[in-house]
C-alpha cells in the first residue's frame, strides 16, 4: 500500500528539487506547497554543498515522531562519510 505520495513541484537542474508530500493518514488534504522535501545544491570552493529542508510536518498527526526521527538518523552525516571514503579511494 502506498502511504506517502510525493510531486514535483520545482526542479532546476544542478540547483534545486522540491518535492510535495502527502500521505494517506492525513485528515485533510493540504496544499501541494504544505509539506516538502527541498534539495538545494551550490558550489562551495572545489565541491557542491547540499542543504536540506523539511516542510511543515503539523498536518501530519505523526510529524513530531518524523521530525525526531529524521533528526537522530544521522543521515546526513552518513552521507558526507560516504562522500569523503569515495574521494579516498579516487
Amino acid at each position: 500500500m502506498v502511504y506517502l505520495t510525493g510531486e514535483v513541484i520545482t526542479f532546476i537542474p544542478n540547483q534545486k528539487l522540491v518535492i510535495g508530500m502527502q500521505d494517506i493518514s492525513w485528515k485533510i488534504e493540504v496544499p501541494i506547497d504544505a509539506v516538502t522535501y527541498e534539495y538545494h545544491l551550490s558550489e562551495n570552493q572545489n565541491s557542491t554543498m547540499v542543504k536540506f529542508y523539511l516542510g511543515d510536518l503539523s498536518v501530519d498527526p505523526e510529524g513530531q515522531l518524523w521530525f525526531d526521527a529524521y533528526n537522530s538518523s544521522n543521515e546526513i552525516q552518513s552521507i558526507e562519510k560516504l562522500i569523503q571514503l569515495k574521494r579516498e579511494v579516487e
